[in-house]
């Protein structure tokens, strides 16, 4: 997307020159990204945060849920001591009691704490499995000895795993289609009256239909959620002029590269850049330019630092900090001139600089290894190196290595 920039002459209020800059602005493409996002879909980088924050949210349900269901089964499992025949209880009695009750009971545990739910996957998915071939077991059992077809509990069993268990759509399915096949297999395969088998496979997928549902709406709700936080998160992040990232964010992901690159004994480079004569471009062609102005060097210097682990901030005024991860020092002032080249080719008309008939910029950088320096540090000798260059005459770069110092 082209951006076309115009801007006002204050003096004499006739329009200015048109810009077209080559870059998207970040400002715009969030924008963008926040009114075309389909509170359906999660963007993949954020893919698993969500899974994370569904099993947090999904917790106490799935805590009180299987704790129920833990009760439930055993008190039937006691209760079929009297109207199942022995046959079946003989294996199905210490299979309930001993591998079932306890799983869902190590599923409520591993749901009271939030450290826990990492195995919280596993833990459901395999419980409910076996809970269900469990049933379909006994069921398949009973038929063989001639006694009728029990199917309600494979159907609060269908509806429990959408609702209760904490488990992703996409794994309730499978469950319940496990037990539907399973069950309706045996039953052909065993001879059972096709009215009979109909009937008891369309209260399944009934029972499969409404869970899956419920699920979806409960999943909806969740995503609408996440996805509002995380966009409150995001703005909350961002410079509202520029759309980059704000200084309360740098300084929270300078400190965690710095730390990343210390453990790998790894170097970090630093560059400070700020906007020759800006208070001299505003004072020329108003404010409203002055922000256009800044809106594309920021869009160019994005450019600049694209891998997940770099950044690009506005720093405050007309200044920007990038932040380059795991650079090699000796490719620190090619990395800073492609800065100043990205801006200059934006070819932005400043009507009043002293330096150049457009707009330009001077960049302090440095790199250092991480275990040398702090944070600070960097920034600090970046502010000085930026010193230097304006002091050089602006629209220059000065590149230093902190093992030259």
């Amino acid at each position: 997307m082209l951006a076309v920039r115009g801007s006002l002459d204050r003096r004499d209020d006739t329009p200015g020159p048109l810009h077209v800059s080559p870059w998207p602005h970040p400002i715009d493409r969030l924008r963008l990204t926040h009114a075309s996002q389909d509170y359906d879909r999660i963007p993949p980088e954020h893919a698993q945060a969500f899974r994370g924050y569904m099993l947090k949210q999904a917790a106490p349900r799935t805590r009180l849920g299987m704790a129920v269901a833990a009760a439930v089964f055993g008190m039937a499992t006691l209760g079929d001591i009297r109207s199942m025949p022995a046959e079946v209880l003989a294996w199905s009695a210490p299979v309930r009691i001993g591998v079932v009750v306890p799983a869902l009971l190590l599923l409520a545990w591993i749901a009271s704490d939030e450290r826990r739910l990492k195995w919280h996957l596993p833990v459901a998915f395999i419980g409910c499995a076996i809970t269900g071939l469990t049933i379909a077991g006994i069921v398949i059992h009973l038929q063989l000895l001639g006694h009728g077809w029990t199917i309600h509990r494979a159907v609060l069993l269908s509806f429990g795993v959408y609702v209760l268990s904490g488990l992703r759509i996409q794994y309730s399915t499978a469950i319940g289609a496990l037990l539907a096949l399973s069950l309706g297999a045996s039953e052909l395969v065993l001879g059972e009256a096709a009215p009979k088998v109909v009937r008891g496979l369309i209260s399944l997928v009934g029972a499969n239909l409404l869970g899956f549902a419920a699920a979806r709406e409960i999943e909806r709700s969740m995503r609408t959620s996440f996805l509002s936080q995380l966009r409150l998160s995001e703005q909350a992040q961002r410079d509202p002029l520029t759309g980059l990232r704000n200084r309360r964010h740098l300084d929270e992901h300078l400190a965690r590269v710095h730390r990343l690159a210390t453990r790998g004994e790894l170097s970090i480079a630093v560059a400070m850049i700020d906007v020759d004569e800006f208070k001299r471009f505003n004072d020329a062609l108003g404010h409203v330019a002055g922000d256009a102005c800044l809106r594309d060097v920021a869009g160019a210097l994005e450019h600049c630092a694209q891998r997940p682990v770099d950044l690009v901030a506005r720093y405050g005024g007309e200044e920007f900090l990038v932040v380059w991860y795991d650079v090699d020092p000796e490719s620190l002032e090619g990395l800073a001139e492609r800065c100043r080249d990205a801006v200059a080719s934006l070819r932005i008309p400043h009507p009043d600089s002293r330096v150049d008939t457009h707009v330009t910029v001077s960049v302090g950088a440095v790199a250092a290894p991480a275990n040398r320096c702090s944070p600070e540090t960097l920034v600090e000798r970046a502010d000085a190196a930026l010193y230097e260059a304006k002091q050089r005459g602006r629209d220059t770069v000065v590149a230093r290595r902190l093992d030259e110092d």
